[in-house]
């Protein structure tokens, strides 16, 4: 995969900046920090705007007892098409990518200990420190380097912690399954 993430890499260099400075401006940070990339193709002509499309695919599904899942985040949001090779490489390769985000932990938080539906979730750090961490079956696992490719097992028991005391940890992630034939 490094040809691809070494692509997307340069292109969130070129954006990131310009996303994180827009997320206040958006003002759907307060409620979710997170940003989707993407929608379920069945919403791509729905007059959604700007703003709801890159809130709608962030949160819990469960909670919001939506129709949708991980796999349904397929259309890319017009501006971030530049992630498209990531995502023909994953099929070339067998899996589907689905449901890229931005995600900001911020200081002094942590998610639920839950389960996902993906088997597998990509995680390339913007901004972090080693105070941001993972705990995967009661492991803890580090995500330092900043614009390198992780891979985290998140359909088992997984949390994210930010035990910064004033920097956010921001991560652009999408999710991968197993095409099946």
């Amino acid at each position: 995969m490094s040809e691809p993430i070494v692509l997307l890499t340069r292109a969130f260099e070129s954006v990131s900046t310009l996303l994180l400075e827009s997320w206040n401006e958006l003002g759907i940070l307060s409620d979710t920090n997170q940003l989707s990339l993407s929608i379920p193709p069945a919403l791509a002509d729905s007059g959604l705007s700007y703003r709801e499309q890159l809130a709608h695919g962030t949160g819990s599904f469960r909670l919001k007892k939506w129709p949708y899942r991980d796999t349904d985040y397929t259309h890319l949001i017009t501006g971030f098409e530049y992630i498209q090779p990531l995502f023909d490489y994953a099929a070339k390769n067998g899996w589907k990518a689905c449901r890229p985000m931005i995600r900001c932990l911020n200081p002094k938080t942590c998610l639920s200990y839950h389960a996902d539906d993906a088997e597998c979730r990509f995680h390339i750090p913007l901004s972090t420190t080693w105070q941001a961490f993972f705990v995967v079956q009661d492991k803890v696992f580090r995500m330092q380097e900043v614009g390198s490719l992780y891979s985290l097992t998140t359909n088992v028991l997984h949390t994210a912690v930010n035990a910064n005391l004033t920097k956010p940890r921001i991560h652009f992630t999408f999710s991968v399954y197993k095409e099946s034939k």
